[in-house]
């Protein structure tokens, strides 16, 4: 008896095993397809600056917007990440998920994100194992799809271009602290532009 319950249970795990994968693999077709066909996916609620309206688009929320500008403008200026980090801690200027403490890290992630510019990258990261369901930063293994303009900027190209150039030449920033206000510049409302849809 034992040996048939066994038998069976393996049996049943098979099966179980067997949709649980078709099921991920339809749910990955799906979501590949709405990138190709320029749909991408945006939650905006670890996103500073950023919310959705009632249509699903997203919209600039300016007093958290200022505080990303105040970020790439004073790392521009030479305010190192860490010196950023430390002002806005300072200041009791909570992070997006309403913390009071900025790490050099949060920092780094919101002067990599392209969404800043008004771009997205879709499917940056990608689930191997539907069993463990965790997720990995997609090195190549999948395609990327980008789209140019999608949503209002809070950052300039021009701003972003210089930012991914310091980061990129690994520049050490001069230690300092800088304690001006952060600039009022508020964001237009724009047109989007014909979106268009580069491979990589």
């Amino acid at each position: 008896m034992d040996r048939r319950n066994e038998a069976f249970i393996a049996m049943l795990s098979s099966v179980a095993q067997g949709e649980s994968e078709n099921k991920s693999e339809a749910i990955k077709w799906s979501i590949k397809r709405r990138f190709q066909k320029g749909l991408p996916l945006c939650p905006t609620w670890a996103l500073l600056g950023y919310t959705t309206d009632d249509n699903g688009d997203m919209i600039i929320v300016e007093n958290e917007a200022a505080i990303a500008r105040f970020i790439y403008e004073n790392f521009l200026d030479g305010m190192s990440v860490k010196d950023i980090a430390e002002e806005l801690t300072r200041r009791k200027i909570p992070t997006v998920k309403g913390n009071d403490h900025w790490y050099e890290g949060t920092i780094y992630s919101m002067l990599h994100n392209e969404r800043y510019c008004g771009d997205v990258i879709m499917q940056k990261t990608y689930t191997p194992d539907c069993l463990t369901h965790r997720s990995v930063k997609n090195r190549g293994q999948e395609r990327k799809y980008i789209m140019r303009d999608y949503h209002p900027a809070i950052i300039s190209r021009t701003q972003w271009d210089a930012v991914q150039s310091i980061i990129g030449s690994g520049r050490k920033r001069r230690k300092r602290k800088k304690t001006s206000a952060a600039t009022d510049c508020m964001v237009t409302d724009q047109k989007r532009s014909p979106q268009r849809i580069c491979h990589h």
